[in-house]
């Protein structure tokens, strides 16, 4: 994909440490930036969501560029990363006050079932094979509506924290 968009204008290919997501491309063509991402749905879902997003906010002057985060306590174990940054799909639940994730499935860059229900992103840093369950983390929403204890809510970022309440 690379050698073709580089026919194209100044975009060169690269290897992102994350996973999924590795492969990416980048440039100018005819002046205007060119985000060349991988081929798998999950891998492009998340690499979309951590390089190209953030770049385009900005490019539209739009302010507060970072997807919202919330403190989460893990379920279940989620998988990590050997030498890559991990980034893990999620769910939303919330028991005794407390906001807890849960991977909603099998994952793999190229499964779109875990993908399409996941409310939130957990990032495991390189190094890291799992993370336990009971672990505190933070989970980087990806949608304003979602399901939280099987009643769908609507999350709104106002004066700099989340509120959820009925859609």
């Amino acid at each position: 994909m690379g050698d073709v968009l580089a026919e194209l204008g100044d975009v060169a290919g690269a290897a992102v440490a994350m996973q999924p997501g590795k492969p990416q491309a980048f440039g100018l063509v005819d002046g205007r930036p060119c985000f060349g991402l991988p081929g798998n749905p999950v891998s492009a879902l998340t690499s979309f969501e951590m390089l190209v997003r953030p770049v385009l906010l900005r490019l539209a002057g739009h302010p507060d560029r970072a997807r919202p985060r919330v403190p989460a306590v893990t379920d279940g174990a989620l998988p990590g990363g050997k030498q890559r940054l991990r980034l893990v799909l999620v769910t939303l639940t919330e028991r005794d006050g407390q906001v807890r994730v849960a991977t909603p499935g099998t994952q793999g860059s190229h499964l779109l079932h875990g993908a399409a229900g996941a409310q939130a992103v957990v990032a495991v840093p390189p190094g890291h094979r799992w993370v336990e369950a009971g672990t505190a983390v933070d989970a980087w929403l990806l949608e304003g509506i979602g399901w939280l204890d099987g009643q769908r809510v609507a999350a709104a970022w106002t004066a700099g924290a989340w509120t959820m309440g009925a859609p």
